[in-house]
């Protein structure tokens, strides 16, 4: 469930609240590493926003 919330582009400190988590590290440590699509959209947007769109 979690791996799909942030799939969809839930905000990860929202997640992070949800799950009782301390940390966004103790978040992110767990469950980013679930989807490489999260890198390879991040990596898109990026060089999107480099190339101009």
């Amino acid at each position: 469930m979690v791996s799909l919330m942030l799939k969809a582009g839930a905000n990860p400190k929202i997640v992070q609240e949800r799950l009782g988590h301390k940390s966004i590290k103790q978040t992110m440590d767990r469950y980013s590493h679930l989807s490489f699509d999260l890198q390879q959209e991040a990596a898109e947007e990026l060089s999107s926003l480099i190339n101009g769109g």
